[in-house]
């Protein structure tokens, strides 16, 4: 549809330019670029890489173009069906709601959400091992206090304790009462630490399906480099937004954490 539309840009290009109010300099270029980026937004759609950002900018146009269709259905252009006045907007405004919910289920809902991800660093005056550990004493845990919004931890306890470590769960309650499950699937205490975060309670279990949290260990002499990793996975794409704004005041709440951990060492 893009690319038949765009390539009308061309072809009708004074009819649209007219759809514009007269106030609105440089009409017929306008029409131009709009049906040139319509033709790249058609190719672009076809490739699974650019296919939800793609979508999200077909459905801005989409929004943009309502209130020309508006104007030029009040002003009765002679245009695809505007001369017949402001009724021809009871179909045109429905296909464009059509056409911008027809665009979100085939571009940006089918397209599975990348995980959200970012990542803290600390160098501590301690060896792996003895910060590995730390994750395992779980009385120190509500030293993570949040950030801003964002809940600290009220408390944490054992839901399974297994004597190899991988596949201990902790169920975590924070301050706001929301509560999470957190399970070790990788210890590699010299190495390398990663938990998985799910069974969220509400509201997040709205917004994400789970979290995986890296710890990552580089030992430099006495000291021990840091780097702690996050990846958020949202529930779908509409829910992306909100999570990234999670993912914003979380990020400064691990950074404030790890500062903590080097202060108390």
């Amino acid at each position: 549809m893009f690319l038949f539309t765009g390539v009308g840009h061309f072809l009708m290009t004074t009819p649209m330019a007219d759809m514009l109010p007269p106030w609105i300099p440089m009409r017929a270029e306008l029409v131009y670029v709009t049906g040139i980026l319509e033709i790249i937004a058609a190719a672009a759609v076809l490739v699974p890489r650019y296919r939800t950002l793609t979508g999200w900018i077909m459905i801005g146009m989409l929004l943009l173009f309502l209130p020309v269709n508006i104007y030029a259905a009040v002003n009765h252009v002679r245009m695809g069906g505007h001369q017949w006045g402001p009724i021809y907007l009871l179909v045109r405004v429905p296909l464009q709601l059509l056409l911008i919910g027809w665009t979100w289920r085939m571009a940006v809902e089918s397209a599975a959400p990348k995980p959200i991800r970012f990542a803290c660093e600390i160098t501590l005056p301690e060896q792996p091992e003895e910060i590995a550990s730390k994750i395992l004493d779980l009385s120190k845990w509500p030293e993570f206090n949040g950030y801003g919004p964002l809940p600290g931890i009220k408390a944490a306890e054992f839901e399974i304790e297994t004597p190899e470590i991988i596949g201990t769960r902790i169920r975590v309650t924070n301050q706001d009462g929301s509560t999470q499950v957190e399970e070790i699937v990788n210890w590699e205490p010299t190495r390398q630490v990663r938990l998985h975060m799910s069974e969220f309670s509400r509201p997040l279990s709205g917004l994400a399906t789970s979290f995986d949290e890296l710890w990552e260990f580089e030992r430099n002499g006495d000291k021990t480099h840091i780097v702690r990793t996050f990846q958020m996975f949202p529930k779908s794409n509409l829910t992306k937004p909100v999570l990234w704004m999670i993912s914003f005041l979380l990020k400064r709440a691990i950074a404030r954490h790890l500062k903590q951990m080097a202060k108390t060492d």
